[in-house]
């Protein structure tokens, strides 16, 4: 398949149509509204939310925070979500994406980057061995019960 060549730049709460069915195939349905006041929330901030324009359309999306971290002397960059449309899979929007987040994070002073993935997601995997990333711990969650104030 050709690769294709995509604008990545900052998604926009605007974007939040086109970025619903990417959350929602990699198991995070968020609804229209919501994601567009998240987005609203990130911007001005040092995280990143990236999306792959292909002609007017989003095809991808990456989120990655920098974790300043007291056993590191620089921030850490956090890969925390990779989705690329499946009509496009394969073709280099993901390894775009990832190029511009490692490129800002750099920027922002990390000198290591993390990726975090489901471990359902076999090919995540292998995509980003095949970038270079390195296989080295495990993530381990907890849910907890609302607060109410």
């Amino acid at each position: 398949m050709t690769a294709l060549v995509p604008h990545i730049r900052p998604a926009l709460p605007a974007d939040a149509p086109d970025l619903e069915p990417l959350l929602a195939a990699v198991g995070f349905p968020v609804d229209v509204p919501t994601i567009a006041h998240r987005l609203e929330a990130l911007a001005g901030s040092a995280d990143l939310a990236l999306a792959a324009d292909l002609e007017g359309r989003i095809v991808g999306l990456l989120t990655a925070h920098l974790t300043p971290a007291l056993h590191r002397p620089h921030p850490v960059g956090r890969i925390t979500l990779l989705a690329v449309a499946e009509s496009v899979q394969r073709r280099g929007i993901g390894r775009a994406l990832m190029m511009a987040a490692e490129h800002e994070l750099s920027a922002a002073g990390c000198t290591i980057v993390e990726a975090i993935s489901n471990r359902r997601f076999k090919d995540a995997h292998a995509f980003y061995e095949g970038l270079g990333y390195d296989f080295t711990s495990l993530k381990f969650k907890k849910v907890l019960p609302p607060v109410f104030s």
